[in-house]
């Protein structure tokens, strides 16, 4: 009988044993799965390095995690990705979303990618990944949590993490192209020894709000996570300021602040109305939050610094929603005892831009509310707790058991905080010394603890919801673009032969198109008065067609365009329309494509076929009023959501696709501009010895700039060749281009010869001030030619999409804008196709020319061009697609405007 009690005592006491094992251990298995870990260095793809990356809460395979991953590295991957700063994101998304893209052009940052819970890993690794970084070390994907890819990072000997996520665009992305005074990551990641700051003056609250100082556009404002009982605290958020120096060294966590989309609350979110942006200043002190004072920050876009890299830790236990912001408040009451302090950089430096709607605010008060009482309480309780420990990690062990012993955290995260410090010391990282000032929160303060008064937290609630029912009820939902980097659309082609028309009055975009098009099987009518071209042959191609049959109105806009004129008028669209209603080869026509100029376009609405609006310049030149700017963007969002017939909005750059989004919120599709079917192939043999220079603005040749390289022989491509063709070119081992337009066809034709090129860098064009007038519509109103007239259109009646996310206008120009200029020269095709080598002076020229790998060049080239090929024919695959055939073209002019735009008439004028 003893026997058999023992046996059931025994069991049962291993059944309880057992359930215990699975409580403790259910959200740990949320950490599981470490994964594969895949680089673009093949030398980290092996099989023990993959295994090493499993199972968070296994503590035999954390130990040898860091170490086996470190024995399989290689000594170039080594002297890549150690002692450099990093960048750790998390995605859900397989598409490449443009805050990584950015990212990813960082000179000097390596990156791991984050996609634990994803079946696949992104599909942009590591082609994408390699062609960004032109097969450039430093990409590294985890299938695993955030905290798997800091302590990687760490491991790395990082110098500093930038901890971000998918939906925080970097400002500038291209090295130096941030003007003196613009936010810039580089800047923030490199601190002085001597920091001249901010902090608050005698602040006495517990909690802080730097939202008001640092510019939010209404007072109104505060970070997510602040406890919502002190806003209306003028203690909380405005206190003065005063000019401070702080040490660098005491410098732990800098937050950059979000333009666009803020980090801010539901409630907020159901108070006031976004997007905003924060106030532009030239000030670049940060704000520092003083000891003994609390300011929340986030996981969305915080540079860390070596002494706190031990805080990185995310907790598990807590709701996602708000593990970010406990991670900060429990991190800086540690801070105090280690003399660290955080900062707010001065301005944003990201914009944050979710898919779907502009912003929702959902108004979730309840689960607000609730956070907010909680986050209030965990506030009370670290203002007021101490520890005796003489090491700061076992502070950190103590404060992570007593908060859960209070409740405020799970087990799990108490196992994890131990074996995350565990892992911390065993790939030698040296935590911060206790300093004596700070232990313990010593501080003159004129109470112990804050006390919220229940009645005054009701007030609290009620006044939000006061605000709320005085908020505006017709706020307008916008329907955003997706955040994501232009891709090729994956599908296949109809077997089908289209016919396509076009007028354009541009040499470069009528040898482009329809060079694509015939080589594809499809057939090509050019309406144009002019037949002049280098390339007569493209024009014979069997499936292009020209037609001398013109309108006066498409033949006097070819000859406008010499006077840059090139306004359209609704009387010129309705004697278009006349002349061409009945003409046979316009009812075979089934789609017109307009690049340059793009507006031309508008004298096709009428006619009931596909339209094809490509710009390939700015695509509003000859739109010269707010009236006639207005109009055009209104036909552009008719023609995307028309359904019968089908239009396609496109764009043949960067450039022209990002103006696009800015003032009109589309999905563009991207039909870059290619050149390789009318260039022809022609193969890369440097016989010759002069280097041949592209200039169009003597500008760029400062002071006897091509004499003062000796080594190599630099001659303007005019002096070699009066009339170039492109045989010649391929005879010389490189060219240097010096721009004067964001995106031009002898850049296309050149990129695709496959010629190693030489640009200009960010830090040259700043000495030239930008590349002049030709970026924007303004600088020239393409309405009559010489100064712009009066009654033209100005900036600040070019009114952005709720969509755009853009902190700067495109159209803004010259010396006084030039975190603008700088800002959008960044979508320059040469800064956006990889392989080009770019310049800072003469000098550095010469070095990069000797340094160059011609050859190794050119086969990245040849291997990019048949990408961009691949992609191209995707997207006109998927104009194909969609194209509606067979619609009649209407007889009569105002009838056909009123059945397929509900319109009296389509231009102002």
């Amino acid at each position: 009988m003893f026997l058999k009690k023992s046996f059931v005592v025994a069991a049962t006491l291993c059944i309880c044993l057992f359930f215990l094992y699975l409580y403790f251990t259910r959200d740990v298995n949320k950490l599981q799965q470490w994964g594969t870990v895949t680089t673009t260095d093949d030398t980290l793809e092996t099989d023990k390095d993959s295994s090493t990356y499993r199972n968070w809460g296994n503590v035999a395979t954390m130990e040898d995690t860091l170490s086996s991953s470190q024995e399989t590295e290689s000594e170039e991957d080594s002297s890549t990705c150690r002692k450099c700063p990093w960048g750790i994101v998390s995605t859900t998304e397989n598409t490449l979303s443009m805050s990584v893209s950015r990212f990813l052009k960082l000179e000097g940052w390596c990156i791991v990618v984050c996609y634990y819970g994803m079946n696949t890993k992104p599909e942009y690794d590591p082609q994408t990944a390699d062609r960004a970084f032109g097969k450039k070390k430093g990409v590294v994907y985890l299938n695993a949590s955030k905290n798997t890819g800091y302590l990687y990072a760490i491991s790395r000997g990082a110098t500093a993490i930038w901890d971000f996520d998918d939906d925080h665009m970097l400002k500038y992305w291209i090295k130096d192209a941030a003007p003196r005074g613009a936010p810039s990551l580089d800047d923030a990641a490199t601190l002085q020894e001597n920091i001249l700051a901010v902090r608050p003056r005698d602040h006495l609250w517990p909690t802080y709000n730097p939202y008001p100082h640092l510019g939010a556009p209404a007072l109104l404002s505060w970070p997510r996570g602040l406890p919502l009982d002190d806003i209306r605290k003028d203690h909380c958020s405005n206190a003065r300021v005063e000019p401070v120096t702080a040490n660098s060294k005491s410098i732990a966590v800098l937050q950059s602040l979000s333009d666009y989309r803020p980090d801010v609350d539901d409630v907020f979110g159901s108070l006031v109305s976004t997007p905003f942006y924060f106030h532009q200043t030239q000030k670049t002190r940060p704000l520092v939050v003083p000891k003994g004072v609390l300011s929340p920050y986030n996981s969305q876009s915080t540079l860390h610094f070596q002494p706190a890299f031990w805080a990185l830790y995310l907790p598990v236990t807590v709701d996602p929603q708000i593990r970010d912001i406990w991670r900060s408040y429990i991190a800086q009451r540690l801070f105090w005892d280690a003399g660290l302090t955080v900062g707010f950089l001065r301005r944003p430096i990201v914009i944050h831009r979710s898919d779907g709607d502009a912003f929702k605010g959902l108004g979730n008060y309840t689960t607000t509310m609730v956070a907010s009482s909680r986050t209030q309480h965990l506030v009370e309780y670290l203002m007021n707790w101490k520890s005796a420990h003489k090491l700061l990690s076992q502070r950190a062990e103590q404060l992570w058991s007593d908060l859960h012993q209070e409740g405020y955290v799970g087990y799990q995260d108490v196992a994890m905080v131990k074996k995350w410090l565990q892992q911390l010391a065993k790939i030698n990282y040296t935590f911060p010394t206790l300093n004596e000032v700070g232990t313990n929160m010593i501080r003159d303060r004129n109470f112990v603890e804050h006390y919220v008064d229940p009645t005054d937290a009701e007030e609290t609630a009620a006044w939000m919801l006061n605000l709320t029912s005085t908020k505006a009820k017709n706020d307008v939902v916008h329907i955003c673009a997706p955040n994501t980097v232009p891709k090729a659309i994956q599908q296949t082609c109809l077997d089908k032969v289209f016919t396509f028309w076009t007028s354009d009055l541009h040499f470069g975009t009528r040898l482009d198109v329809p060079s694509v098009l015939a080589a594809w099987g499809q057939k090509v009518i050019l309406a144009i008065g002019d037949t002049k071209s280098r390339h007569p042959e493209v024009w014979q191609h069997k499936g292009i067609r020209q037609y001398e049959r013109v309108s006066d109105v498409i033949r006097n806009h070819f000859a406008r365009t010499a006077f840059m004129n090139t306004r359209l008028t609704e009387q010129m669209v309705q004697e278009n329309f006349e002349f061409y209603k009945s003409d046979p080869l316009i009812e075979s026509t089934d789609a017109f494509f307009c690049l340059f100029q793009p507006g031309m376009c508008e004298m096709w609405m009428p006619f009931n076929r596909t339209i094809i609006f490509i710009p390939a310049h700015r695509y509003s030149m000859g739109r010269c009023t707010k009236e006639e700017f207005e109009r055009l963007n209104e036909h552009l969002i008719a023609l995307a959501t028309m359904k019968n017939p089908k239009h396609i909005i496109a764009a043949s750059s960067t450039y022209d696709l990002e103006q696009l989004r800015h003032y009109t919120g589309l999905d563009v599709l991207p039909l870059f501009s290619y050149g390789g079917y009318y260039v022809g192939n022609h193969t890369y043999n440097p016989t010759r010895e002069e280097i041949p220079i592209f200039v169009r603005s003597k500008e760029f040749l400062n002071d006897g700039f091509v004499s003062k390289v000796k080594n190599f022989t630099i001659v303007d491509v005019k002096q070699l060749y009066p009339w170039f063709q492109f045989s010649d070119l391929v005879k010389h081992r490189a060219v240097i281009y010096l721009p004067y337009a964001v995106m031009s066809y002898k850049i296309t034709e050149l990129y695709v010869l496959n010629i190693p090129l030489f640009f200009p860098s960010m830090k040259y064009l700043q000495t030239v001030k930008g590349l002049g007038g030709d970026r924007s519509i303004l600088a020239y109103d393409w309405c009559g030619g010489g100064p712009r007239s009066q009654g033209s259109i100005k900036d600040s009646e070019m009114k952005p999409h709720p969509c755009s996310t853009h902190p700067y206008s495109p159209s803004l120009w010259g010396s006084g804008h030039m975190e603008a200029e700088y800002y959008w020269i960044q979508f320059s095709d040469f800064f956006e196709w990889p392989h080009i080598t770019y310049f800072d002076d003469f000098e550095d020229l010469e070095r990069k020319l000797k340094a160059a790998n011609f050859t190794m060049i050119h086969n990245l080239m040849v291997e990019e061009n048949k990408r961009r090929e691949q992609v191209l024919h995707q997207n006109w695959c998927h104009v194909f697609n969609n194209m509606h055939t067979g619609q009649k073209v209407p007889l009569n002019y105002a009838q056909a405007i009123k059945d397929l735009y509900n319109v009296p008439r389509l231009q102002m004028y």
